[in-house]
This record gives C-alpha cells, sequence and structure tokens, in this order.
C-alpha cells in the first residue's frame, strides 16, 4: 500500500500525509473479508482518490516529473537496436514458408 500512498500523495501534495495514510488504510480495512486480494491495492487507491477530488484539487498529471514508465533497454543511444531484435535476427530461420525452398 506503501506505493499507493507515494502515487497518492504526489497527486494531492495540499493534503497531509498522514490524512492520505489515515484514508488508505480505512479503506483496506473495508476490504479484509475479500476473497480475491490482488487488486485490493488499486481498489483502494481508486476509492481514497474519489474521496480526495471532493476535498481538493489534483495536481494535473501532466505536470508531475514521474520520469519514464519504463526503463529503456538502450541507454544514450536512440539508434541502437532493441536487443530482443538482435538476437531474433540472428537465429537461423529455414522452410518453405521462410523462404528457403530447398527445404534446409
Amino acid at each position: 500500500m506503501d506505493a499507493a500512498i507515494d502515487r497518492i500523495a504526489t497527486r494531492y501534495p495540499d493534503i497531509d500525509r498522514a490524512r492520505i495514510e489515515s484514508l488508505v488504510s480505512d479503506s483496506a480495512h473495508g476490504h479484509d473479508d475479500a476473497r480475491v486480494r490482488d487488486f485490493i491495492p488499486v481498489l483502494v487507491e481508486h476509492e481514497v482518490m474519489e474521496k480526495l477530488r471532493a476535498e481538493a484539487e489534483p495536481v494535473p498529471v501532466a505536470d508531475l516529473d514521474l520520469g519514464p514508465a519504463v526503463d529503456d533497454p538502450r541507454p544514450g543511444d536512440p539508434q541502437r537496436p532493441d536487443p530482443a531484435e538482435v538476437d531474433r535476427a540472428s537465429e537461423q530461420h529455414t522452410g518453405p514458408l521462410l523462404g528457403d525452398l530447398r527445404n534446409g
């Protein structure tokens, strides 16, 4: 739940972190009897965001500095090919469907 608290606190910097933690805790305890627990953090985050929208104006996502969404496997050189593509190109493909009419 710490990641959800961090995301909510980033979106609502004017709201005290203790208040956010309290709302997250209360919402999470509301799901204590849930059989499927995998989605509880997402549900809790959504419920808390709904409550906070009524109290404060969120910082627009476009204004947040969230960093890259995924790690770039090609740091520093955008022209460098993706390693998966290099591996795929190095594989030997043979057979009539792959352009080898001699059944190689």
